[in-house]
């Protein structure tokens, strides 16, 4: 909150003014610009793909609180993601190569046709199956946060953000 304090009526009167503004987007504005320009720090320096996506997903990471940030790419057969290991906070190695049918069919479908997917708690959500919940379970992830990649109808990549708790993801954080 902004707030402004000034005197009204003549100087003979002890009346005062306040106004309120709500800078609740222009924080949040301000917020994102510096995420924007450490991340932008943070790549300028490198010339090779492998280190500018490492640093990218470290950043990322650390910056949403992820335990993990990965960028998975499909594979030509369009069945498989695979990736060079990205962000891994406190969490042991993951396998550089996943069946996308083993994410679940729901966050399957969505990746293909290129919309975001949030998952605020894998445990409650209904379309996971068992097995599935499995997977995610053994991936360390409770919540997460998928950005895919779609070129000419194909799913190319999948920006992922993950999460040991359940969590909510905010809108801004999308």
């Amino acid at each position: 909150i902004d707030a402004h304090i000034f005197r009204v009526g003549g100087s003979e009167t002890r009346q005062v003014a306040v106004l309120f503004s709500d800078i609740t987007a222009r924080k949040r504005h301000e917020q994102q610009q510096a995420f924007l320009l450490q991340l932008s720090d943070a790549l300028r320096p490198l010339a090779d793909p492998k280190a500018v996506r490492a640093e990218a997903m470290r950043v990322l990471g650390e910056h949403f609180g992820a335990v993990r940030a990965l960028f998975w790419e499909a594979e030509p057969d369009g069945e498989h993601f695979v990736t060079d290991g990205g962000y891994a906070h406190g969490m042991p190695p993951i396998a550089s190569r996943v069946r996308i049918d083993d994410l679940g069919a729901h966050v399957k479908a969505h990746l293909r046709i290129g919309r975001t997917l949030t998952i605020t708690d894998t445990t409650a959500d209904p379309h996971l199956s068992a097995a599935e919940l499995a997977n995610y379970e053994a991936f360390g992830c409770r919540a997460y946060v998928g950005v895919p990649l779609v070129k000419g109808g194909q799913l190319v990549a999948t920006l992922g953000l993950y999460r040991t708790e359940a969590y909510e993801w905010k809108a801004e954080e999308v």
